[in-house]
């Protein structure tokens, strides 16, 4: 005869079937490599959708931007702006480029603007200098419109075809 104090005895409880299956080796792979990528993406700093650098949120926005804006002169004066993602890869970042230019002997820079003229020149069109111009937006004034305003423009650097790099 039972006691009827003791306690009731633990149920048993069996595990629904396949719970404890083990995911597919083709799944572990996709999350393995997935996760390799998405850190690579932090660590680098690489901006590839869906993955991300975090640089939406990790840097601080100000109202002022300032930038660089890169245009060819021809023989008749006439302005064109440099596209720059029609440079192979390693040329596309003039922020990157700015950031040492200043810094940089005059001969440098007349390289730099050089390179830049000559693969102008190779898209099949005419070259006779360079101009670079430091770049400012108010983004105060940019509320409630869908476009920023057009940036200030002040020119800062000209190169022209042998004549080297001078400070405007």
């Amino acid at each position: 005869m039972a006691d009827p104090e003791a306690p009731p005895a633990p149920a048993q409880i069996d595990p629904p079937s396949g719970a404890i299956e083990r995911a597919s080796p083709f799944a572990r792979a996709f999350v393995a490599v997935y996760l390799v990528a998405f850190l690579a993406c932090g660590a680098f700093a690489i901006e590839a959708w869906p993955l991300t650098g975090w640089r939406l949120f990790s840097h601080l926005r100000h109202a002022q931007r300032s930038g660089w804006q890169v245009f060819t002169v021809d023989r008749a004066g006439q302005q064109a702006r440099v596209n720059f993602a029609t440079f192979p890869r390693p040329d596309r970042h003039l922020t990157l480029i700015m950031r040492d230019y200043p810094h940089q002997s005059a001969s440098r820079q007349e390289a730099v603007c050089q390179a830049w003229a000559g693969r102008i020149r190779a898209q099949g069109r005419q070259v006779s200098g360079v101009r670079i111009y430091r770049t400012a937006v108010d983004l105060h004034r940019h509320r409630g419109r869908r476009a920023p305003p057009p940036p200030r423009r002040r020119l800062t650097y000209v190169c022209a075809d042998g004549r080297g790099a001078r400070a405007a």
